[in-house]
């Protein structure tokens, strides 16, 4: 084990040892680092002082990061091969025709590679900047255009699976596109090209999903005379920009977000003007007129509230007393001795999400060895949660596309691998994406594992209610303390009480007794002072006043029956139209699946035919929002399914 001195700054200490590591090739070229945990360690540091180190080295391009993945080192040659090129075609006089030959050829190659190699998630991630680029181009903003221009063609490299590809693309032509063509392309035009621009990237992406790599090679963009000649008149500019922006470092270790998929969809939707389109993507109930209820509940409550002004100071850290205690009798039952006990810690979050981040940034505090483990498939933001807590995520066994069910087995035999404290993310019910849920005696037997194994489960129920009633929804939180289970449980009330905006969520954590839940409750509360100080307000009293009354309570129950009515009525419909239409196919799996969701079975080719000539739009994943059916649509959408399923 390497140990450090501290006579000099200890990030110092750290960079010169990864240096001189990496110049020895004990790290070689294109090769993953130790994660940050294991490099402190080793080295007897904290997590940040390596993290310093590692930064640093990034911005140097020494490393890379990528992210949900770890640090890679980078291909050394790179500067000095980038700098090559730019002394050469700064001092090259008919550089733009040479340029573009160049780029235009390597670029079909790249295609023709990844239309043999290209992976599921390579195919999402090409398809995701197609759509960047597209939207871009009809809003004219030539800086998202660059941007989603550069990032399609270096996902087509590294889609081709070769080192050799991938860094070529994100050193030349990564410099080119951004500096050149991108950013002038509509100098002195007569003619609009983004049109061609956008047919070119389609075919480019519709020949790689198709696995035809020389129709992808075929589909490259073609550059005009006239084009490379307005190019020319531009040349002048490019290098003085990259010579003026060589200098400028402090922020290019910063790695790009390119936003939510799913946000990103709902925009194309929106600028969809085809009156017939239909958005099953995004996760909002919508009720049979297609608009998010405000349910009656809510009203009342929120007009006996408006009757008296009051001022509104700041919760405590913990939030609402009797929004609390009203969680807690939600999830675990009015009578579970756990709550006599005094055993169970709950906190006021901001939604479902603030009650995972915290629970979640807990865990890695108190559990630092522990590592994460989510469905496959989950709820995407699950992962990053964790990760950006500091966890090494993975994923256990759980979707089965061929039975449409749950791949029991090879999940319990997954969890009976796993070390102490490792922290599973589970769905009590209504899975998030797949609609596609455990049975009870399912849920004894994976429970029996975690307490046998001792690790840590972490339940989201963001749907209570969608799926059988409230009570029997979170059977697997009660069986769980019932069994003695050290148990997280996040909670929202965004989906069955409509309260989207209002962020009204909760996180509780069963604990062996009293004081431990005492020590726990504590330390939310310091977790919650560090991040936002207290939760929001309004929308706790609302829930509360709804929950704690009687009569609201009741109402507030049968509306929530009505929604989960509604979204099976939805399933219903669309299995008899299909089953009717596609009689030799099995469709029982949507009325078999519960909640907001459904796993389709459609392939990426599949949605997108919906999208583009039906206007119906689904996830790349085939994950359909049930909620997003109403009777106005329902017999449009299944036509619209039986005819890319037939």
């Amino acid at each position: 084990m390497t140990k450090l001195v501290r006579p000099q700054k200890i990030s110092d200490q750290v960079l010169a040892v990864l240096e001189e590591r990496i110049a020895t090739g004990i790290y070689e070229e294109g090769s993953k680092l130790p994660p940050e945990r294991t490099l402190a360690e080793e080295f007897g540091v904290s997590r940040p002082s390596v993290r310093v180190a590692l930064n640093i080295l990034i911005a140097k391009q020494v490393l890379e990061a990528r992210q949900g993945d770890g640090y890679y080192v980078s291909v050394k040659p790179q500067q000095d091969f980038l700098q090559s090129w730019q002394d050469l075609l700064g001092k090259h006089t008919n550089w733009e025709t040479d340029v573009f030959d160049f780029s235009c050829h390597v670029e079909g190659c790249m295609a023709a590679l990844a239309a043999e190699r290209r992976t599921d998630a390579d195919l999402k991630r090409i398809d995701f900047w197609r759509q960047k680029f597209e939207a871009a181009c009809e809003s004219g903003n030539l800086e998202h255009q660059a941007e989603a221009d550069v990032s399609f063609h270096q996902t087509i490299a590294d889609a081709a699976h070769n080192i050799l590809f991938s860094h070529l693309s994100s050193s030349l032509l990564k410099m080119l596109y951004q500096q050149t063509r991108s950013g002038i392309i509509y100098i002195h035009q007569t003619e609009d090209p983004r049109p061609t621009l956008i047919a070119q990237h389609s075919t480019i992406f519709e020949a790689i999903a198709q696995a035809k790599p020389a129709e992808a090679a075929e589909g490259r963009p073609r550059f005009s005379d006239g084009l490379i000649l307005q190019i020319r008149s531009f040349s002048a500019t490019i290098f003085p920009i990259l010579s003026k922006n060589k200098g400028s470092t402090m922020y290019r270790h910063v790695e790009y977000y390119p936003g939510d998929p799913i946000l990103s969809l709902v925009e194309t939707f929106k600028r969809d003007e085809r009156p017939e389109k239909v958005n099953l993507s995004i996760g909002i109930y919508f009720d049979d007129e297609g608009k998010m209820p405000v349910l009656e509940s809510v009203r009342r409550a929120e007009a006996e509230r408006a009757a008296v002004p009051l001022p509104s100071p700041y919760l405590p850290m913990e939030g609402l007393d009797t929004y609390r205690s009203a969680v807690q009798r939600l999830l675990f039952g009015q009578d579970n001795p756990a709550l006599a006990e005094a055993r169970v810690a709950t906190i006021q979050t901001l939604g479902g999400s603030g009650a995972l981040k915290v629970g979640a940034d807990f865990l890695h505090r108190w559990f630092p060895e522990a590592k994460a483990y989510v469905s496959d498939p989950t709820w995407d933001n699950h992962k990053g949660i964790f990760e950006g807590a500091g966890f090494e995520v993975g994923t256990y066994p759980y979707y089965n596309p061929e039975t449409v069910g749950v791949k029991f087995e090879e999940m319990t035999v997954f969890f009976k691998t796993l070390p102490e404290n490792s922290v599973l993310i589970l769905h009590p019910c209504c899975q998030n994406p797949t609609g596609v849920d455990m049975s009870q005696a399912q849920w004894d037997e994976v429970l029996d594992i975690v307490k046998t194994h001792k690790l840590i489960p972490f339940m989201d129920i963001a749907y209570q209610g969608f799926g059988e009633d409230l009570d029997s929804d979170a059977y697997a939180i009660r069986k769980a303390v019932e069994m003695g289970l050290p148990l997280f449980v996040s909670n929202s009330f965004s989906k069955n009480l409509s309260l989207y905006g209002e962020r009204v969520g909760g996180l509780s954590v069963v604990c062996p007794n009293k004081e431990e839940a005492e020590l726990v409750f504590g330390q939310l509360k310091f977790t919650v002072r560090r991040i936002y100080s207290s939760p929001a307000a309004h929308g706790a009293y609302i829930a509360s006043d709804v929950m704690n009354n009687e009569a609201l309570r009741a109402l507030w129950e049968n509306e929530v029956y009505a929604m989960r009515d509604r979204i099976r009525a939805m399933r219903q419909k669309l299995y008899d139209v299909l089953t009717a239409k596609i009689p030799n196919r099995d469709f029982s799996y949507f009325i078999k699946q519960r909640g907001m969701f459904s796993y389709t079975g459609l392939t990426v080719e599949q949605v997108h035919r919906l999208r583009d000539e039906f206007a119906v739009y689904l996830l790349d994943s085939g994950r359909m929002c049930v909620a997003g059916l109403n009777a106005s649509n329902i017999d449009y959408v299944a036509e619209a399914f039986a005819k890319v399923l037939q």
